[in-house]
């Protein structure tokens, strides 16, 4: 199931898939086996409700796919708000860098106090 819905995803972005996909299931209809290409088995038995079944998934993919890129586009379109509504941001004075007070005595204290 999940390679049916997966594969309509990406038929979203290569069409032609879609046209070999639904090929693909209308000649297992056609000559009443299902194939399975990843384990290559062929099984007898096909219905058109099963076939429906399996074309339904690729249109849940397909459909996913849609709806993924219609959102994505749609919050791409979306201006910030203030921009819209032209309010200008202030900046911010800089903070002035503040250095550690040391006590510097002078040279003739320091005689002083060694004398």
């Amino acid at each position: 199931m999940a390679i049916h819905v997966v594969s309509g995803m990406i038929a979203y972005f290569y069409p032609i898939l879609i046209i070999l996909m639904i090929g693909y299931q209308l000649v297992q209809l056609a000559l009443n086996c299902r194939f399975f290409i990843f384990s290559w088995k062929i099984e007898k038995g096909n219905s058109s409700l099963y076939t429906f079944y399996k074309i339904m998934q690729y249109v849940v993919g397909y459909s996913a796919a849609y709806s993924m890129n219609f959102f994505w586009d749609f919050y791409n379109s979306i201006k910030p708000i203030h921009s819209s509504l032209n309010i200008e941001h202030k900046q911010k004075e800089p903070r002035p860098i503040m250095y550690p007070q040391v006590q510097v005595s002078s040279h003739t204290n320091l005689e002083q106090q060694v004398l």
